[in-house]
């Protein structure tokens, strides 16, 4: 199984390990699991950065660096058949990157590794 990390499970990785769940924090630490992360995530990070709504203890590019080399995370493309995926999965979060991790989740066969109850509502294996 291949995990897609949410954008909070990212940042907690390294500013905030201790508030990832047990479940998370060893399918993170599980090195036969491959982990990646949306394209998407960076987007939302720099949005929220540049509008100051988030702190980042290292700059974006940085942060991602670091974690990524660390933890052999793939970077996750959003590709032609995600965005055609959106209009299949449903309206139970109003959040568009969210949307578009569930969709992704989908079209790839990915497990979300997330916290958000709402992602939880679609159709897509999820853990906390």
């Amino acid at each position: 199984m291949t995990y897609l990390l949410d954008t909070h499970v990212f940042i907690w990785m390294v500013s905030a390990p201790a508030k990832l769940s047990d479940t998370a924090r060893d399918t993170i630490l599980d090195t036969s699991a491959p982990l990646c992360l949306s394209v998407a995530s960076l987007w939302e990070m720099q949005i929220k950065s540049n509008l100051g709504t988030l702190k980042l203890d290292l700059p974006l590019r940085a942060m991602w660096e670091a974690v990524s080399s660390t933890n052999a995370i793939q970077m996750l493309q959003i590709e032609a058949s995600h965005i055609w995926q959106l209009d299949r999965i449903g309206d139970f979060h109003k959040d568009p990157f969210d949307r578009m991790f569930v969709a992704q989740a989908q079209v790839e066969n990915m497990c979300i590794i997330s916290n958000d109850p709402d992602i939880r509502r679609y159709d897509v294996e999820t853990i906390w």
